[in-house]
């Protein structure tokens, strides 16, 4: 069964791949870690010419659909989720509804 992230509204779909993008921009291969508690989903990531460590959280409109008690804690390609991402925003049929990528080997700090 695949997980989907529903968002609370369109805008924090639009503001999370704003930021999925840049963080593409700096590293073509870029993984994200994504973990998600209730309706809240934190992604972070490492550019790589940089020392630190950078978070975007978004609001879900509802825990994501693997479980309504529990989390999820994953790692996954930025390019793929920012795919998803994206088709959630441009989509009238997704509405703000991303289906979260297959897990890949993440960085250390992953």
């Amino acid at each position: 069964m695949t997980a989907r992230l529903h968002f609370a509204d369109a805008g924090e779909a639009a503001d999370l791949a704003a930021f999925l993008a840049r963080l593409i921009h700096y590293d073509k291969a870029a993984a994200v870690r994504l973990q998600a508690a209730g309706d809240t989903l934190a992604v972070f990531g490492r550019p790589p010419s940089f020392e630190v460590l950078v978070i975007r959280t978004a609001r879900l409109a509802k825990p994501y659909e693997y479980g309504l008690d529990t989390t999820l804690d994953v790692t996954v390609s930025a390019g793929e989720f920012l795919e998803r991402v994206g088709e959630s925003v441009e989509s009238a049929e997704a509405a703000g509804v991303a289906e979260v990528p297959a897990a890949v080997t993440g960085p250390p700090w992953a």
